[in-house]
């Protein structure tokens, strides 16, 4: 299993990504009033991907760090590069655990 716990540039994390296998990737998006916990994340997120359902990006927007300037980008953005990201990682990954 792969995971990654997606943070803002403040290093506030915001949202986990999970890989079970080259197909079934999860997603859990933290609400922003409720306190982050990974293990939970992690939970949600393997639930979402045995089932193959993805929550809909919210409309927030996150700091990011460009290397010299800091940009805001819609949090929809972000996290479908990032599961992009773990699509490329978990092919690499998986590609002998069939």
């Amino acid at each position: 299993m792969l995971v990654k716990h997606l943070r803002d540039d403040f290093k506030d994390p915001f949202a986990t990504i999970v890989a079970l296998d080259r197909d079934r990737i999860g997603l859990s998006i933290c609400c922003p009033r409720d306190h982050f916990n990974k293990k939970r994340g992690v939970e949600i997120a393997k639930g979402r991907a045995r089932y193959n359902c993805r929550p809909e990006s919210p409309n927030r927007y996150v700091f990011v760090d460009n290397g010299e300037v800091y940009s805001v980008e819609s949090m929809s953005e972000v996290i479908q590069r990032e599961i992009n990201i773990m699509k490329e990682r978990a092919q690499k990954y998986f590609k002998d655990k069939v």
